[in-house]
């Protein structure tokens, strides 16, 4: 019970200080494990059990945030950003440890475990920013589902190749357990959920026996708890149910990810001169080479340069399984505490620092500076009186042939190429982009246009594009979704078009006109009260 304590509180603490201080968890818990060894040596067997549950709700709660639905549309590129990213880190980071004087085989396994980015810190600061739903966020979601895939495989195998086990009949347990995730995914839980939705409790019941059963599963199957935990957590990855689970397991998958984050800071030793500089220079590799990897093949692709950058910022990190890798190696005796400290460090530097360079404005400084993309698209550049539409969405396809039948010229700014091709397809004028790019911007011919409608996602990117026009001569109609925002572009010199009424409007009718006649009922009984 001493030791219990000694977690619960350490984890208390961490978790207070990182919201007073704006420090990503993830670090604050190591760092306050790394503290506690220096005064308190916990016994084997709670560490032990501590990382092993704590690691089975960490790939859990990683598997249901990488809903493949988000980004199904763009799954070649996604497949080769993700490949291109773990083959640069993996031999840039081989190339580093093995001139650090460190054994081929040490610099496979760092190569190995730092390859693949981390779930948790990427969604978490995607979360804070309300960006999670943004195209550059399904991006980045859709890289981390094949790299988490591809390296729980890996680790799967791996760990069976260490225990001589046949990898035939490993590949084939994987393969059937991944099929029962994918049905489960695809039919039974979204049945479930929409059965059972009223009842939490009963929710988060189905929630942790799908958690439990996968991990039955996987060890009748012989399998590490590592494959049954992903897999339980992309089964219930669906949209919403997604959503629905991650609201009843949070509290408790922050509480055994605290249990295994400050063990992970429990075996972590400071390692010598040279392990130290070795650390530096890979999360400086981490931070150099990832993202203008992601960005030359995002926009290879098409991909709008502010998506392919935001993407790659994001990615510049190590992720949870490097840190399940390393005690993999650790435990069999694969490597030493130094190596497994050089990769933990690594890990947790890289992940608490990628909050602070993922910034907008170090992404406008990426835009106008980078080296490798300039506009080539200019032939809208002598447009004159024209309308111009960013961000072709519902609205965007909504009143276009409106917009068209005034006989002025219309041109399509969105940051989908696969929407601008087809728009092009049609006959009308588009081009991939997005409102923050001066480049993007001139060659629209922005400051001769008559009217421009912006249907940007965020509202700095809308303020962005009225400080670059004279509103007196160029109409700006933004849409906006409350009151603030309204009064904020209405300050800037533009129109502001609230939509907030016209979707509760519409959200009323869509779930019919008996609920609308109880919600009636009840607010009268209640004013009558």
């Amino acid at each position: 019970m001493t030791e219990i304590a000694v977690f619960l509180s350490a984890a208390a603490v961490a978790f207070g200080i990182s919201r007073l201080a704006g420090i990503p968890v993830v670090a604050m818990l190591v760092a306050t494990g790394l503290a506690i060894s220096m005064f308190v040596k916990l016994p084997t067997n709670v560490l032990q059990t501590s990382m092993e549950l704590g690691l089975s709700f960490l790939v859990f709660s990683m598997g249901i945030e990488l809903s493949p639905e988000r980004f199904k549309t763009r799954m070649w590129p996604i497949a080769v950003i993700s490949l291109g990213q773990i083959l640069a880190v993996g031999f840039c980071s081989f190339i580093i440890t093995t001139l650090a004087g460190f054994s081929w085989q040490h610099a496979v396994l760092i190569s190995l475990a730092l390859s693949a980015s981390s779930t948790i810190a990427v969604v978490r600061h995607l979360r804070k920013r309300s960006q999670l739903y943004e195209p550059f966020a399904r991006l980045v979601l859709g890289v981390l589902l094949i790299q988490d895939t591809l390296m729980t495989v890996l680790l799967v195998l791996w760990q069976k190749w260490e225990q001589n086990a046949g990898l035939g009949q490993v590949a084939f347990s994987l393969a059937f357990i991944l099929l029962l995730a994918v049905t489960m995914h695809q039919f039974i839980i979204p049945w479930l959920v929409r059965k059972y939705a009223d009842d939490s409790e009963l929710t988060l019941l189905i929630a942790l026996a799908v958690l439990f059963g996968f991990l039955g599963l996987s060890d009748l199957l012989n399998l590490p708890t590592l494959a049954g935990a992903f897999a339980a957590g992309f089964s219930l990855s669906a949209f919403p149910v997604n959503g629905l689970m991650r609201a009843q397991l949070g509290s408790i998958t922050d509480f055994f990810l605290a249990f295994f984050f400050i063990a992970v800071g429990e075996l972590i030793t400071i390692p010598g001169l040279k392990g130290l500089l070795t650390v530096v220079a890979l999360v400086f590799m981490l931070f150099v080479i990832t993202p203008p990897v992601v960005m030359i093949i995002s926009e290879r692709f098409g991909i709008s340069t502010r998506s392919s950058i935001e993407s790659g910022l994001l990615l510049a990190q190590a992720g949870e399984l490097s840190l399940a890798a390393a005690l993999f190696s650790l435990s069999a005796g694969r490597i030493d505490s130094e190596i497994f400290s050089i990769i933990a460090l690594t890990t947790v530097i890289s992940m608490a620092i990628t909050p602070l360079i993922a910034t907008d404005s170090i992404t406008f400084k990426l835009m106008h500076y980078r080296p490798f993309a300039r506009i080539k698209n200019r032939e809208f550049a002598n447009y004159r009186g024209h309308i111009i539409i960013v961000g072709y969405g519902t609205v965007g396809k909504r009143i276009l042939p409106d917009l068209m039948a005034s006989k002025r010229p219309v041109i399509i700014i969105d940051d989908d190429s696969k929407v601008v091709a087809e728009l092009r397809k049609q006959g009308k004028n588009a081009m991939v982009g997005d409102c923050t790019n001066i480049e993007v911007l001139n060659s629209v011919a922005l400051t001769s246009a008559h009217t421009v409608f912006t249907f940007s996602r965020r509202l700095d990117d809308s303020l962005f594009l009225l400080r670059q026009v004279n509103t007196q001569q160029v109409r700006v109609i933004v849409r906006v979704f409350d009151d603030l925002a309204a009064q904020a572009v209405q300050d800037a010199g533009g129109i502001a078009l609230n939509t907030m009424q016209d979707a509760v409007d519409s959200f009323l009718a869509w779930l019919g006109s008996d609920y609308q006649r109880l919600m009636a009922r009840r607010l009268t009984e209640y004013k009558a009260s």
